[in-house]
């Protein structure tokens, strides 16, 4: 538990907040977790602005020596932090980690030591994602002067705080600072390619040696940079529903330091398919959420292990981060259970031409650059997605995608990337030049011509094929879904009823499965559970009842509406007919 404490007249850096315990009133806070929906408070729960941390913390003594870092997995979003009366670093962005070095402050005197995070969950035009922030003048009747609304553009509710781990570890003073993995199979069985980065600088001997998963040693090296070669009759692959984790294990000097993460597997895109390791791969996704009850977006190992098994009863074997980098438990586990990742940053709602200045494009490049170094080297992750319904048609979109995705290519040439679409604007093609795998969402008979179930074979069929003579690349529709209220039925097909939602998923069914043995290559449902949105999002609240977002196939508590049901049998079958089609391809 930390202390908190709301600042809603930004008076805690005018008053030096950081230097002295938080006044009262405070409030216990748990970290990780959102800040909104912890207490009862619907001033905090909407709360815009300001927000302060603070604890106190000791380090052993027995550190002495080591370097000591302070790490935060996540801070939602622009984050100041003091150790005592000395800051230590300023972040911007929500969605991933940021650390500094506390080696000498901590150890000055002997503690407790006072760690202070001033954090503001303000959204800009020039942020990821982006959004306006509207003042009432003295000339509007309706609102009094200075009146504040965060206008955001995208469909889920902004939950703020600490809303991931906040960690002291420790490493020698000559430590591997970075880790970089790429895999090739050769006739002879695999290589693993590898670059180390050690700081402040190398050793005179560096060991690496990667490990199977019973911890036996399969191959060594001295190099720094180098190649470790897995021979064809130990090699095990890393392969979607049936991974195999190595480790490498990297001595230099006093550090040790071992990435159980190593997954054997290439990736290849042709015109009409993904190939994982050579093989053909349909995706059978879920689109996925960091939304709770009381944690909001705050990470818990209950809640991603329900979620895993969830998606393990549906047969599903892919998700994408929507609309945000998420904790790395979750890359980890699907690395482990052998799940397919698309990671997405948090660029969505760019719905204007406002929101892709120059600043925001090196902003949005910065935010690339995170998230691949961070998860880089994880095998589940197989495409990068830049950004999710953007407007392409918008003439700014032209060179700010170019130059987005070459930089993109630049950080990871050996990953597809993708920019995931809504429009139907065939004609421009600002976003689906730059992408190797086309992303589609559609909601056709949900967002448009709303109810007409007769019509969703026919306009996706009119755009898949319309996609697949212009752009000549593999497609997948990474969104499509209605909403649904558990437990509402009708004898009649009704929006909002559960038995809507099936036949509206039956008909896109039927569609993907005419174009599934020609250029499609996998189905991502909207959504896998229901979420909460913002009365002021996109759309506005007055679409979501109980602000919350039902297009789930389960409820925000995990419970299975019968789309649940009907999904799990659609992904049975896609799954037993790959199965049936592998065994066929091996045994030629």
């Amino acid at each position: 538990m930390w202390n908190f404490k709301l600042d809603p007249n930004d008076a805690g850096f005018r008053e030096s907040w950081w230097s002295d315990k938080l006044k009262p009133p405070t409030f216990f806070m748990p970290v990780p977790s959102s800040f909104n929906d912890v207490t009862a408070d619907n001033t905090l729960r909407l709360h815009i602005g300001w927000v302060w941390y603070q604890r106190e913390i000791f380090v052993p003594s027995g550190w002495k020596g080591s370097r000591i870092m302070l790490r935060f997995e996540a801070a939602f979003y622009y984050s100041a932090v003091w150790l005592d009366d000395n800051k230590l670093i300023e972040h911007n962005g929500g969605n991933l980690p940021f650390e500094v070095e506390i080696t000498l402050l901590v150890f000055e005197s002997p503690g407790p030591h006072r760690l202070t995070v001033a954090l503001n969950n303000t959204l800009t035009p020039t942020t990821i994602p982006p959004a306006q922030m509207i003042i009432s003048g003295n000339n509007d009747p309706y609102h009094p002067p200075g009146y504040r609304l965060q206008k955001t553009y995208f469909d889920f509710f902004s939950y703020s705080g600490l809303n991931r781990a906040v960690k002291i570890y420790s490493t020698p003073h000559i430590y591997v600072d970075d880790i970089t993995v790429n895999y090739r199979l050769t006739s002879d069985g695999a290589a693993v390619d590898y670059s180390i980065v050690i700081l402040p600088q190398p050793p005179k001997e560096v060991f690496v040696a990667l490990l199977d998963a019973d911890h036996n040693v399969v191959s060594t090296s001295t190099a720094i940079n180098g190649s470790i070669i897995v021979p064809k009759a130990s090699l095990r692959l890393w392969e979607p529903g049936n991974p195999y984790l190595y480790t490498l294990e990297v001595k230099a000097g006093a550090d040790v330091y071992r990435l159980n993460s190593i997954g054997i597997r290439t990736i290849r895109v042709t015109q009409t398919q993904f190939l994982i390791n050579e093989k053909p791969i349909y995706f059978r996704g879920v689109g996925l959420m960091e939304d709770s009850d009381a944690r909001g977006r705050g990470y818990d190992d209950v809640v991603l292990s329900k979620d895993f098994y969830l998606m393990q009863w549906l047969n599903a074997n892919a998700f994408r981060t929507s609309h945000y980098p998420y904790a790395d438990e979750f890359y980890q586990m699907a690395d482990r259970l052998g799940y397919l990742v698309i990671g997405e940053p948090g660029a969505i709602g760019m719905n204007i031409a406002e929101f892709f200045s120059n600043q925001t494009l090196e902003f949005h490049k910065g935010i690339m650059k995170d998230m691949i170094n961070r998860d880089k080297n994880h095998p589940s992750v197989v495409m990068w997605s830049l950004a999710n319904e953007p407007c392409c048609e918008c003439q700014e979109a032209a060179y700010y995608f170019k130059s987005l995705s070459d930089y993109t290519r630049s950080l990871d040439p050996n990953r597809p990337i993708t920019v995931v679409q809504a429009s139907s604007n065939f004609s421009v093609p600002s976003c689906s030049v730059v992408s190797d795998v086309l992303s589609l969402n559609r909601y056709y008979a949900w967002y448009s011509d709303y109810g007409a179930l007769d019509l969703i074979q026919r306009q996706l069929d009119y755009d898949f094929s319309k996609y697949k003579e212009i752009y000549k690349r593999p497609m997948m529709v990474t969104e499509y879904g209605c909403g649904s209220v558990e437990g509402l039925h009708s004898e009649f097909p009704i929006m909002w009823h559960e038995e809507f939602q099936n036949e509206f998923l039956s008909n896109y069914f039927s569609s993907f499965d005419r174009y599934r043995s020609d250029f499609m290559v996998g189905e991502f449902i909207w959504t896998f559970t229901d979420f909460v949105t913002g009365d002021n999002g996109d759309p506005p609240g007055v679409w979501r009842v109980g602000e919350v977002n039902k297009k789930g196939v389960f409820t925000r508590q995990r419970k299975p509406k019968a789309a649940a049901q009907l999904l799990k049998r659609r992904y049975s079958n896609l799954k037993q007919q790959h199965e049936k089609q592998k065994n066929q391809i091996s045994l030629v």
